[in-house]
């Protein structure tokens, strides 16, 4: 999450109009203050939790560490064009220092929680897709079916669809 939250904050930097749709706050999070706090664990900023991102994370808190608030700080993170070659991502995931060993307050999980904004930004930008003029009138079923389709379309083939059995589409 934290990787993903970066890449989302460098975008929202080079291009301020997007960031609207992928600050931490957005409408698409379904808990911005568990995310933010995630992200501040997994960056090994715990000193920098406020009290509703601590409260949050409170299920995934190890007994050993609720007596001993250690924490840990980082550094700037900087990003060039020099180094350009490669992918933006690469790059700028590469570019990061390396966090200080602390002992972890909190369970091994919360630092691999996956960014879910990411798939439903995806999963919504293909709705709006499909979604033509001439496709305003399908039923929320047909069009549920299309887009399951589509994002599944790996796990199945024409092959597929040609081994189901027809007959029992035929019984109505």
């Amino acid at each position: 999450m934290k990787s993903v939250r970066l890449l989302f904050d460098k975008m929202a930097e080079m291009f301020p109009v997007t960031g609207h749709y992928l600050r931490p706050d957005a409408e698409i999070a379904h808990s911005p203050v568990f995310e933010s706090a995630v992200v501040k664990v997994s960056r090994g900023t715990e000193a920098d939790l406020t009290p509703q991102e601590s409260q949050a994370l409170e299920p995934f808190q190890l007994e050993a560490a609720a007596a001993d608030p250690a924490a840990s700080s980082r550094g700037s993170r900087a990003w060039t064009r020099a180094r350009s070659a490669e992918d933006f991502a690469t790059v700028l995931l590469q570019s990061r220092p390396a966090p200080d060993q602390v002992a972890p307050r909190y369970e091994p999980i919360v630092a691999a929680i996956p960014p879910t904004s990411n798939l439903c930004e995806r999963l919504f930008s293909q709705c709006k897709l499909v979604m033509t003029p001439h496709r305003a009138s399908l039923l929320p079923m047909n069009f549920e079916m299309i887009v399951f389709l589509q994002t599944n379309r790996k796990f199945w083939d024409a092959n597929t669809l040609m081994r189901l059995d027809v007959d029992d589409t035929d019984d109505n």
